[in-house]
């Protein structure tokens, strides 16, 4: 495993899949990797050769990241639901984990 970090794994599933826009996942990864906040990621500066200063980010990369990472974290939510709520098979009997 690259990491033992659930939501990092799950995000990474998603951005694998090619529908995620390159700056959406960056700014949900660097939440998550880096533990920058929002606002921190709407701040950041990209600068230019030739000197000229823009944002790293648009509004609408923050927002998906943040959409991103929720949803990322219901799956999460939802796959140990089903897990709890799903017969477990040890030593050949069923189980339910408590």
């Amino acid at each position: 495993d690259y990491t033992n970090d659930e939501q990092l794994k799950e995000l990474l599933t998603w951005v694998a899949t090619g529908k995620v826009p390159q700056k959406t996942a960056q700014a949900a990864t660097w939440h998550l990797t880096d533990d920058m906040s929002y606002p921190q990621l709407a701040a950041k500066k990209e600068h230019h050769l030739g000197g000229a200063v823009s944002q790293f980010f648009h509004r609408s990369d923050i927002r998906q990241a943040k959409q991103l990472v929720e949803f990322v974290d219901q799956q999460i939510a939802q796959r140990k639901k089903e897990a709890k709520n799903s017969p477990q098979v040890a030593s050949g009997e069923y189980s339910f984990e408590k």
